[in-house]
């Protein structure tokens, strides 16, 4: 988990220099500690977005990445005029399907991605259409 941290932060800073971003992330912070980030990773082809995200377990299941999550995609939609935001969890990740079907995500189907690692892991493909 903390070099997959690194890696997260080591991407951010090099995509924050970027003339054409391509990540918006925000940092997720309680009582002045990071704790965890949600971002966007953007498609302007498509004018469409994967959101992304992740918490320390010791704050599950208090709303917070809920809330986070609801205001990056309100974010998205309207600040960088997405028309559609996907987002993906591993088949066994409950606690992230419960935040995706919270915010509005529909469930689209089933797919494979490889982790950094190797690994290959079967997820669960969501997606929300922009209300306006």
């Amino acid at each position: 988990m903390e070099s997959d941290a690194r890696k997260f932060i080591c991407d951010l800073i090099q995509d924050e220099k970027s003339i054409n971003r391509v990540f918006h992330k925000k940092a997720i912070i309680v009582s002045d500690k990071v704790v965890g980030c949600v971002g966007l990773q953007l498609d302007d082809a498509n004018k469409s977005g994967m959101i992304g995200y992740w918490l320390a377990e010791e704050y599950w299941g208090r709303g917070i990445m809920t809330h986070a999550a609801r205001q990056m995609i309100d974010y998205g939609f309207t600040n960088l005029g997405l028309l559609k935001i996907m987002g993906w969890t591993d088949s066994n990740n409950v606690a992230s399907k419960i935040v995706l079907t919270k915010l509005g995500f529909k469930y689209v189907g089933d797919g494979t991605v490889t982790k950094c690692n190797g690994k290959i892991v079967p997820i669960n493909n969501y997606e929300l259409t922009n209300p306006e």
